[in-house]
């Protein structure tokens, strides 16, 4: 079986990977995927599930991306927004390759979380969150949260994989409701 990860995507280019199914897959196309699962994990798109990792807490999060269905500590938990996040995408981003989701075993995130409270005078990251009253928010208490994300989308002959490690800060009663 092949591997490929986001580093040797370039020497890839355009080829094909041939399927039982009689379709031809290209590479190109699903490094992307397993690249952009992790750029989004770790950006903007996480926002909306900062309440829910904090609640979580520390420990390794998986996501079957195919489905939304989430696993906390090898334990079923319900879907998280992120989880709902990229499936939407990688629906439309197959459709728009003209991928059959069916031609793909898997397509999977993991997450290795380590979620604490901090002081805010201990920060490492910039961004401001704005409170209902549209107001920056100045909590003395903050919830780190260092990740260590891998993604994994294997077809029948190739498995793509992507990584990434990002550290979000945010306070705790955000989003605010």
């Amino acid at each position: 079986m092949n591997k490929t990860t986001g580093s040797d995507r370039t020497k890839r280019g355009l080829s094909t990977v041939g399927s039982s199914a009689g379709g031809n897959l290209r590479r190109k196309p699903l490094q992307h995927v397993a690249d952009t699962l992790c750029e989004m994990f770790c950006g903007w798109r996480l926002a909306n599930s900062f309440a829910q990792l904090a609640r979580l807490g520390s420990g390794e999060l998986e996501i079957n991306c195919l489905t939304a269905a989430c696993r906390f500590q090898h334990a079923e938990i319900a879907s998280l927004a992120i989880a709902q996040e990229l499936k939407a995408w990688l629906d439309a981003d197959l459709a728009k390759h003209a991928i059959d989701p069916a031609l793909l075993e898997h397509a999977c995130l993991r997450a290795r979380l380590d979620v604490a409270k901090i002081d805010r005078r201990v920060r490492t990251t910039p961004t401001v969150y704005l409170g209902t009253d549209r107001k920056p928010m100045q909590p003395m208490t903050l919830i780190r949260c260092s990740i260590a994300c891998e993604s994994s989308v294997k077809t029948e002959s190739t498995v793509y994989s992507g990584s990434k490690s990002d550290v979000e800060e945010f306070p705790a009663e955000w989003p605010a409701a």
